[in-house]
C-alpha cells in the first residue's frame, strides 16, 4: 500500500477527516439496525490486516524484550475505549463526546502531577482549572428537566413521572460514558507516551488483535445475536479507523518540529467539526452550558498547548 501521492500537509486534515467518519459511523449505526458492538468487532479486525499489509511488519527477534507491561493494559484501556465511544455518541451525542476525548489530555496532565507531588506552575494551574470546568459543562443536563409535580391530573402526572425517569436515567448514562471517554483515552495518552515509534507499531497489532477477540467474546456474553449487516458494516468502519490512527502518525511525524501546534490544531478543528456536524446535521439537543462547555473547551486546549510551547 503506496500513500507517497498524498501531501504531508493533507495528513492533519486527512486524520481529522476519518476520525469524524467513524463518530458519524457510531453516531448512525442504531438508525439502521447497525450493532455498533459486533461492528467494532470487526473494525479491529479489518484495521489489523490494513495494518499489516501498510507496515509489513516482522516478528522481532526479541519478541519478549518488548514492553508488554504497556502493551497488555493499553490493549485493555483501546477496546474499553471504543466501547465507551460508541455508547456516548449514543447517549451524549457526538458534539459533547468528540469535545470530552478532546479534553482527556487533561488526565496526564494531573497523572503527571500526582506523581511529581509538586504544585503545577500558575499557567498550568490556569489550564487544569479551565479543563475541568469544561468537563462539568459538558456534563451538565442538555435538557430542562421534566418535573411531575406541574401536572394538574393524576394521568398527566403519571406521564410526567415516567418521562422524568426515562430523562433521569438518560442523563446518567451520559454523563457516566462521557467520563469513561474521558478517562480511557486519558489513559491510552498516558501508555503510548511511554513508547518508542517502532513500538508503537507493534503495540497497535497487538491492540487490533486483542480488541478483535475482546468484542467478540463481548458479543457473545452479552447474548448478542451477530446480523451480516453489523458484522459487514465494520469493514467500513475499519477502514476509517485504521486511517485515522495512520494519518494521525504521519501529521505527527510531520509537525515534529511543533508538535503543541499539532495538537492544538488537531483537537481544536475536531471539536469544531463535531460541534457543527450535531447541531446541523444530527439536530443534537445541547444547553446553554453545554454549548459553554465546548467553548470552554476550545479555550482550554489552547491554553494548554501554549503553555507546551513555551515549556
Amino acid at each position: 500500500m503506496n500513500l507517497t501521492f498524498i501531501p504531508d500537509i493533507l495528513y492533519l486534515p486527512l486524520a481529522i477527516l476519518c476520525s469524524i467518519m467513524v463518530a458519524t459511523f457510531l453516531k448512525v449505526a442504531k438508525r439502521y439496525n447497525i450493532v455498533a458492538d459486533q461492528a467494532i468487532a470487526t473494525n479491529f479486525l479489518v484495521a489489523l490486516g490494513l495494518m499489516i499489509l501498510y507496515f509489513n511488519p516482522t516478528v522481532p527477534e526479541h519478541i519478549k524484550t518488548l514492553p508488554w507491561v504497556f502493551f497488555v493494559p493499553l490493549a485493555i484501556v483501546v477496546s474499553a475505549a471504543y466501547i465507551f465511544l460508541s455508547k456516548a455518541i449514543d447517549h451524549g451525542g457526538i458534539a459533547r463526546t468528540m469535545s470530552m476525548q478532546s479534553l482527556a489530555s487533561i488526565i496526564p496532565v494531573l497523572a503527571g502531577t500526582l506523581l511529581s507531588r509538586q504544585l503545577p506552575a500558575q499557567p498550568q494551574l490556569v489550564a487544569i482549572g479551565v479543563m475541568i470546568l469544561g468537563v462539568c459543562f459538558l456534563l451538565a443536563r442538555n435538557e430542562k428537566k421534566i418535573n411531575p409535580k406541574q401536572a394538574e391530573i393524576p394521568a398527566q402526572k403519571a406521564q410526567l413521572t415516567q418521562q422524568a425517569t426515562e430523562q433521569a436515567r438518560a442523563t446518567l448514562f451520559a454523563r457516566f460514558f462521557l467520563l469513561c471517554v474521558l478517562v480511557s483515552y486519558g489513559i491510552a495518552s498516558i501508555l503510548l507516551a511511554k513508547l518508542s515509534n517502532a513500538e508503537v507499531i507493534y503495540a497497535l497489532l497487538f491492540c487490533f488483535a486483542f480488541g478483535f477477540v475482546f468484542m467478540v467474546l463481548f458479543v457473545f456474553l452479552c447474548y448478542q445475536t451477530w446480523t451480516l449487516k453489523s458484522a459487514l458494516s465494520g469493514i467500513i468502519l475499519g477502514i476509517f479507523y485504521f486511517f485515522s490512527l495512520l494519518f494521525f502518525l504521519k501529521a505527527q511525524q510531520h509537525f515534529s518540529a511543533n508538535p503543541a501546534h499539532f495538537f492544538s490544531s488537531y483537537h481544536l478543528v475536531m471539536i469544531v467539526l463535531s460541534l457543527f456536524i450535531g447541531l446541523l446535521i444530527f439536530r443534537e439537543k445541547l444547553g446553554r452550558i453545554n454549548l459553554l462547555g465546548i467553548i470552554v473547551s476550545l479555550i482550554a486546549i489552547a491554553i494548554h498547548n501554549e503553555i507546551v510551547l513555551i515549556n
